[in-house]
Parts: structure tokens; C-alpha cells; sequence
């Protein structure tokens, strides 16, 4: 906080600390707000966040940023207890019994092994709702999958960010072999949890040939869904830097512009065009691998041609592909608006469709 003094100068006082114990803390006052016109709970779905932050540092992310301002920094991930997160739940469920899914917003649900382990029995015992959450892949396990399913995780969320090895470890600071990605994602196969995965495409020095990895790498993974997110370079984080020092920021576009670098070997249209027919170059490169090693090869090698080419027609298959997801959104939005028996009834279909 800054503040002014009677001479003309000012007063800035120092961060505080974080507070280290979050079930210090008392439970969110519900009644502050009109709880049951939120949109997810129209939706019989109730949005919990059981921790504060995150361990790691993710070059596009700003926690590691956060984190650093505070002076017990290393104290910045922490999560209430479990005994206490399951009776934060239990006073949510009893106040609104209309509830029937949790989505859990925690950073990362999985980010401390003890607390995962202790949560998700009494979880299963105590609460046993449908529910998602975000994990992340470096502190996975097949126990864990296998838990989350007893105790009623139907979706995980899971980044995946880019598909190439040497450029995640380098530009992103996410230090993953594709092998251990491959063979983790099978454990929600296995399990029959439906896996969507977070993609960031028009990174700073990407190309379209390393975007069609990061397709390629969700084809193998065999998720259900993806999601493809254009590089916004955040204030202050390590990848506004690196785009800075590449000239790939200039001052004179638009803030809202949905691709924020101009660089000469990713043009925009081309970036726009792998972000909107992201899902569909996935569902055909999956397609592909279902093939025999030789056939594979030669159609996998044929479709990098097709859309590599600089006769294909990238900025015109963006704006069709935009136009349609622009009125699926809106057909999914007023459906959820109009009738949320319906769109939950659809939802529930749709999982267990995926889980056969």
C-alpha cells in the first residue's frame, strides 16, 4: 500500500507475509452473494479452490511473479488441510443440495503427494460427487489416476502446453519427456477419465512445423479434448522478455488483438489458422497413427506438406473455422442459459460416451 504524507512524500509499506496455514482462514460467507444464480451452479456445478498458488515457474505464467513479491515466497503453494477442505465441502453441499458436480480450480490438485493422498479417501467417503480438476504430469502417478476415479473424477485437465521436447525445456522451463507423457495419458484410458489438455500455440520463436508437433503429441496422447490458447505475453513473466528481446512485441497493436507478437517465420493468419482448426488436425493425425508404421509414415509425411504449403489456404480455412466455432459457442451458451436440465442431461451423455 502507498500512501501520502503531509510533506508531499509518500509512505510504501512493504509486502506481508503470506499466510502460511489457510485453515487460519474462515470459510468463504456464502450468503455474501447470490450463490444460486452463479452460472455453474445453474448448472448443478459447484467451483471450489482448496490451495493458494503454485510450486513451479512456467515462463508464461505469472505465479512464479506473484510468489516472488511476498517474503516467506517458498510458503506460496499452500492448501487448506484435508480434514478441513472436506468440511469446507460438506458446509457447501449442505447449504446448497442442488449441487451435483465439484470443479475443483486449484492450480494443481496433485501438486503435494501426502495432501492427495489424505484428501481422497475422506473425499470418497464423505462426499463422493462427479468432479475435474487440473493436474499436471511431472508428479503423476498411476495410484493417483486410479483414485481419482474411485472417487468420482469424470474430466482431468492437464497441460501439455507444447510438443516439442528441446523447446518446452528451453523457452517454457517444463521439463517433460514425450515417452513419460504418452505412457501417463493411458493411465486415463485405463481408467476411463476423459482427458482435455491445454495448448499454447504463436509462442515466442514457434513455428507452424513446431505447433503441428504439439497436434502430433496430442494425437499420440490420444486425449478427448483439447485446447488450443494464443500466446498472450503477460507483463513481467520470463516469456515477455524473451519475446521482447526477439522484436516479436510491437507497441502499435491492438491489446485486444487475439495474436499479440508480429513474427516473421509464424505469421499471424498462420497462427490463427492452427488455433481454430487445432481439434480437427488432431482427430486427423489420430487417424493416421491408427494406421499401419508404413502408412502412417507416408500420410503423416504428405499432411505436414499439405499444411506447411504457402499455397495452402490458411487464413481463409481460419475465418470458416472461426465462424463456426463462434456459433457453437453461442448455440452452447444459450442452451446452458435456456434449459440447464438439458445441457447437464447432454453432458452426462457425452462423458459416458467418452468413457466407453
Amino acid at each position: 500500500m502507498h500512501y501520502n504524507l503531509p510533506d508531499g512524500t509518500y509512505k510504501k509499506n512493504p509486502v506481508r507475509p503470506l499466510i502460511e496455514d489457510l485453515d487460519e482462514l474462515p470459510f468463504p460467507d456464502f450468503d455474501l452473494f447470490d450463490y444460486e444464480n452463479l452460472d455453474r451452479s445453474k448448472n448443478f456445478t459447484a467451483m471450489v479452490m482448496l490451495s493458494r498458488g503454485c510450486l513451479f515457474s512456467c515462463t508464461y505464467c505469472g505465479n512464479s511473479q506473484f510468489r516472488n513479491i511476498y517474503p516467506n515466497k517458498k510458503k506460496y503453494c499452500r492448501f487448506r488441510s484435508p480434514e478441513k477442505s472436506i468440511e469446507l465441502l460438506e458446509l457447501l453441499i449442505k447449504k446448497y443440495p442442488f449441487i451435483k458436480f465439484i470443479e475443483f480450480r486449484d492450480a494443481i490438485f496433485n501438486m503435494y503427494k501426502e495432501w492427495f493422498y489424505e484428501f481422497m479417501p475422506m473425499y470418497i467417503e464423505r462426499i463422493h460427487l462427479p468432479f475435474n480438476c487440473n493436474l499436471r504430469f511431472d508428479v503423476l502417478d498411476e495410484d493417483m489416476v486410479r483414485m481419482l476415479k474411485e472417487g468420482g473424477c469424470y474430466m482431468i485437465d492437464i497441460g501439455l502446453e507444447n510438443g516439442n521436447e528441446e523447446f518446452r525445456r528451453k523457452y517454457l522451463h517444463r521439463n517433460m519427456k514425450n515417452d513419460m507423457l504418452i505412457q501417463q495419458a493411458k493411465w486415463f484410458r485405463k481408467y476411463k477419465i476423459t482427458a482435455l489438455t491445454y495448448n499454447i500455440v504463436g509462442l515466442p520463436y514457434e513455428t507452424i512445423e513446431l505447433s503441428l508437433e504439439t497436434i502430433k503429441l496430442n494425437a499420440k496422447l490420444d486425449v478427448d479434448k483439447v485446447i488450443p490458447n494464443i500466446f498472450y505475453p503477460y507483463p513481467m513473466t520470463i516469456l515477455e522478455k524473451t519475446a521482447k528481446d526477439g522484436g516479436f512485441i510491437d507497441p502499435s497493436v491492438d491489446p485486444n488483438d487475439p495474436v499479440q507478437l508480429r513474427m516473421p517465420q509464424y505469421p499471424k493468419y498462420d497462427i490463427l489458422y492452427i488455433a481454430y482448426n487445432f481439434n480437427k488436425l488432431v482427430k486427423k493425425y489420430k487417424a493416421i497413427y491408427a494406421l499401419s508404421p508404413e502408412e502412417a509414415a507416408k500420410k503423416e509425411a504428405a499432411l505436414d506438406k499439405k499444411i506447411t504449403s504457402k499455397h495452402y489456404p490458411r487464413k481463409f480455412l481460419y475465418k470458416t473455422a472461426k465462424a463456426k466455432e463462434d456459433a457453437f459457442i453461442w448455440a452452447k451458451k444459450t442452451l446452458k442459459k435456456v434449459s440447464p436440465k438439458l445441457f447437464i442431461f447432454l453432458k452426462n451423455k457425452t462423458m459416458k460416451e467418452v468413457r466407453q
